[in-house]
């Protein structure tokens, strides 16, 4: 398949997954907007004085900070935006990076076949004025479509380096036409560094042609003609200063874009986009981070230019700082898919000389470099070799990659949601708790409770987890049956580790250094090991799963509205095994209060629990397959006769080795299947006790403690009828909408699945 159509194809998957981008950014916009809600209640609480909140619910309150969380959101907005239009696109998008002068104009024209007229790379200063993007139309003609910044931005642009020229403050200009205006010589005599001298030159092209691009700004227009496009990207015609043909133009200041469409050399490029970037170590404001920007928002991937210069040429400070900010922005984007580095290798009969040496030199120091994903030592203006060797290197990785850099920004972008979901958590956290001490002030909890205390604690909860109880003593004198029967199974199923006889015949017919002696220990020395093997996983594939079993049931006792309702203080997150609600409910939220140390006690045994019989079954196993040991094996055959009688003969004694292994060891085991359940019910009653009786150290009935428990989350675990017998506040309504509103998310709501 040609590049081309995998550059299809990549445009195409991506293209399948905006919509699902985009309802997930929509869906997590709706569980924030919750969180203005929030603002207000926080400020209408705050500032009702009728209220009488507690010291403690007033600090909670307070405690309510929103801000971090609108930060990380509108960062998330951004993430959002920026994905979404980088899959939107119809194009692979590559930046071309690195300092001035180094071949970056000349590398795009000998890709895109534009002249200077275009594409202005002249050896002797800078050329480049306004950026560009350079596209390739299989079978299209010249177009540049260019789109100028407006008002606003040029105030703002022309702003910068008055504040960065004489300070900030000094002079703030209050409109567009201000900007012609300007007084130079005033501003000329403010200035006292060579920094600032640099900086005035290009604020003085703003103020002195002004009336040359200031006609444009707001407006789009489309050229066709490369003598006119020229005008609007370049800083001049290429020739030196001072030359009689030398012509200089100023409408690049004004550009935001400019778009150029073309039929590139490479026939097989595809659908792709050159991001053209201003050198670094232009002197204009904010190039580096224009540079940046391009990189991270506009582009899937970039090539750094670098130009060694001839006796002095080496790898510098300035090359090495462009790598390392770039690996300090892209940390998360993996740059070893993307970024790639051409060495621009001049020749002999340019002004720049023979440079060969020092490429390979630079190339050398570029090769210690991890993040990269490919480079070369070409010469930017050989069109043979910049597109058929570099240009071809370069999509060929870029399309291989493409799907692992796309899995990149995707988990880029769910580590942000994931971070703004620990704020949205600890938001939730703060407000659980709040008014739950008010409530008594604004309705009769005590009594509510008291009435449904008896049918509730005594005939559902305890009545329940009595049962349970009682269920497991009933069991404790049995057979624990799942382990019996695995047991059974293993046991049953230990023939299968005798070899068949045809197999045993083979492998004597090939004879070997100890003949049938060889062969018969070698099976039996395996057979051995593949019956002791079948009994290393019961711990997990029996005990583990009757241990979550009965967690499960503890979970439908306590949270169900036929036991102790708690799912409506926490809800049971379906997203997660329905076991782990003791953890992150139960044990950290619901008796999170040290009044409730006993209760958390006895959850926290149960979770930590674990039953493992792997080392007693173990030395169990391995003292009743002693005999299928070589130097015990008491059924060695005499191996006469020929071949067949001699496979007849080891798979008869393997055989009875094993049935005989499997007779001692049910024998053995036969003691320890009740074991299990035994164990269990001593769990299951050491739990209930700890939740059914008097603490010893504070002499503290378990009853009052769980009414006590009941009275702080009365509105939550009898909701609505707690409504209907009650009428609350309609402050203290909202408030429990808006936390009902806000706990119902979780964090997979957060992230996105592509």
């Amino acid at each position: 398949m040609s590049i081309a159509n995998d550059v299809d194809i990549i445009i195409q998957r991506r293209n399948e997954k905006v919509e699902i981008i985009r309802k997930q950014n929509e869906h997590i916009e709706e569980i924030c907007s919750g969180l203005n809600k929030l603002q207000e209640q926080k400020d209408k609480m705050l500032n009702n004085n009728k209220l009488k909140l507690s010291n403690e619910s007033l600090e909670c309150i307070q405690q309510i900070d929103l801000h971090s969380f609108q930060l990380k959101q509108a960062k998330l907005r951004e993430a959002f935006r920026n994905i979404e239009e980088r899959f939107s696109r119809k194009t692979i998008n590559i930046a071309v990076i690195g300092g001035a002068r180094q071949g970056k104009s000349k590398l795009l024209q000998t890709i895109s076949g534009l002249s200077n007229e275009v594409i202005p790379a002249f050896d002797t200063s800078d050329c480049t004025g306004a950026t560009s993007m350079i596209k390739n139309v299989k079978g299209g003609t010249l177009r540049a479509d260019i789109t100028f910044k407006k008002e606003v931005d040029m105030i703002q642009c022309v702003q910068r380096y008055l504040d960065e020229i004489i300070g900030k403050d000094e002079k703030k200009i209050s409109s567009f036409q201000e900007i012609a205006r300007l007084d130079i010589d005033e501003i000329k005599r403010k200035i006292a560094s060579d920094a600032q001298i640099a900086r005035l030159e290009h604020l003085e092209k703003y103020i002195k042609y002004f009336d040359e691009w200031s006609p444009y700004v707001g407006k789009h227009v489309t050229v066709t003609e490369p003598e006119e496009i020229k005008t609007f990207v370049a800083q001049h015609n290429g020739k030196s200063e001072g030359s009689p043909d030398r012509e200089d133009y100023y409408k690049y200041l004004a550009v935001e874009k400019a778009e150029i469409s073309c039929e590139f050399n490479y026939a097989d490029a595809g659908k792709i986009v050159l991001q053209d970037t201003i050198g670094l170590g232009d002197t204009s404001l904010g190039i580096e981070k224009a540079m940046l920007d391009t990189v991270a928002k506009d582009s899937d991937a970039a090539i750094i230019i670098k130009r060694p210069e001839v006796g002095t040429g080496k790898f510098d400070d300035d090359d090495r700082k462009l790598y390392c900010k770039l690996e300090e922005n892209f940390k998360g984007r993996n740059m070893g898919k993307w970024l790639f580095w051409l060495i621009n290798e001049t020749d002999k009969d340019t002004i720049y000389g023979n440079n060969h040496d020092r490429c390979e030199a630079v190339e050398a120091k570029i090769r210690k470099f991890t993040g990269l994903a490919g480079h070369d030592i070409v010469n930017v203006a050989d069109t043979e070799k910049v597109n058929n060797q570099f240009l071809h290197m370069v999509l060929s990785t870029l399309t291989a990659n493409m799907d692992a850099i796309d899995r990149g920004l995707v988990t880029d972008l769910n580590n942000m949601a994931a971070s703004l979901h620990h704020e949205y958590e600890n938001i939730q956290k703060i407000i659980q708790g709040i008014l739950t001490s008010e409530v008594k002030n604004i309705i009769n909890v005590t009594e509510f409770v008291d009435k449904r205390w008896y049918s509730f604690y005594n005939q559902k909860l305890m009545r329940k987890l009595k049962e349970y109880r009682n269920k497991w003593k009933g069991e404790s004198g049995k057979k624990c049956k799942p382990f019996q029967k695995c047991i059974e199974n293993i046991l049953e199923d230990a023939k299968k580790c005798v070899p068949d006889i045809n197999e045993l015949e083979e492998e004597l017919k090939g004879g070997g250094d100890h003949g049938a002696t060889s062969v018969y220990e070698y099976h039996l020395d395996k057979m051995r090991t593949d019956f002791t093997e079948k009994f290393l996983d019961i711990d997990e594939e029996i005990f583990d799963k009757m241990i979550n079993e009965i967690k499960e049931d503890i979970v439908n006792i306590f949270a169900e509205d036929d036991g102790g309702r708690m799912k409506y203080i926490v809800p049971v997150d379906e997203n997660l095994p329905r076991a782990e609600w003791l953890s992150y409910a139960v044990i950290d939220q619901i008796f999170k209060k040290d009044i409730y140390r006993q209760f958390k006690t006895a959850f926290n045994v149960l979770t930590n629990f674990k039953l493992t019989v792997r080392g007693f079954l173990m030395h169990k196993v391995r003292f009743c397959s002693q005999r299928l040991e070589s130097e015990n094996n008491r059924n060695r055959p005499d191996f006469l006769g020929n071949t067949s009688k001699q496979a007849n003969e080891a798979y008869k004694n393997l055989y009875v080795g094993i049935k005989e292994t499997c007779e001692e060891l049910d024998e053995e085991l036969s003691g320890i299947y009740t074991d299990p359940n035994r164990i269990f019910s001593s769990v299951i009653t050491e739990f209930y006790d700890r939740l059914s009786f008097s603490s010893v150290m504070e002499r503290t009935g378990a009853e009052g403690l769980w009414k006590s428990l009941y009275y702080e989350n009365c509105p939550y675990v009898w909701g609505e009828e707690f409504n209907d017998v009650n009428e609350m506040s309609d402050i203290y309504s909202e408030w429990e909408s808006l936390k009902t509103e806000l706990g119902k998310y979780s964090k997979q709501d957060f992230v996105i699945n592509i």
